[in-house]
């Protein structure tokens, strides 16, 4: 069994780096280039490999862990939205959400919920509760979003690039929280290990969606 268990490490744990250097690499790139979609689809998968497996790890005896398991449902959510909004250009138009889109969002609305209200329940004794509270927040700010655009509400043409940027660097987000926390072994007090990522991202999510929020919406990034 422990050599099963290192073995799902090992490749959370490759997947997880391969998502760490492929991430900031697509957000550095010419958004619409070869090198931005390469590395886009690598961090794509690589994050899809390492969220499934931080949620069968996360569960395993001996190895329980709610917050990985916050961790994978959160990153896991940011990648696949971020993906599905690339092939919802048109719903400024006459496109509709698949169903697909609408039982994501539910899911992600119950998940939020969930980490909000137990990161209440535990935030007096365990700092985690206060990270699982931001996390809970964002999730139900992104789902929020994606409701509106999909109820064709406040939807602008390039909404679905901004939705994009704004998932994909979440996903970041999560990744690089992951690692940190990880690796941490106590240089960081835990807190800054935990919200230092989202302290560091998110200005750059409001640079890149000011950025775009003014230009067209980039038909050929996919």
């Amino acid at each position: 069994m422990e050599t099963l268990v290192k073995i799902l490490i090992i490749i959370h744990a490759t997947a997880g780096g391969l998502g760490l250097i492929s991430g900031p690499g697509a957000v550095l790139t010419q958004k619409g280039g070869k090198a931005h979609r390469t590395l886009g689809k690598v961090f794509y998968w690589a994050m899809i490999v390492a969220s499934c497996f931080a949620l069968v790890i996360s569960n395993l005896p001996k190895h329980e862990s709610f917050f990985l398991f916050t961790i994978g449902i959160f990153s896991l959510y940011m990648v696949l939205t971020g993906r599905r909004f690339l092939s919802l250009k048109r719903l400024y138009k006459d496109q509709k959400a698949a169903t697909i889109d609408w039982v994501i969002a539910i899911l992600m609305f119950i998940a939020g919920a969930v980490m909000i209200g137990y990161g209440w329940s535990i935030s007096s004794e365990n700092k985690i509760g206060i990270v699982l509270i931001v996390f809970g927040f964002i999730s139900l700010r992104m789902v929020g979003s994606s409701v509106l655009l999909y109820r064709k509400k406040n939807i602008k043409p390039n909404s679905w690039l901004l939705e994009h940027i704004a998932r994909m660097m979440g996903a970041n987000i999560a990744a690089f929280t992951a690692f940190l926390v990880v690796n941490n072994h106590d240089l960081l007090p835990p807190l800054v290990a935990w919200l230092s990522p989202t302290v560091v991202f998110t200005p750059m999510i409001i640079y890149f969606s000011a950025k775009e929020k003014k230009g067209r919406a980039y038909e050929k990034i996919s």
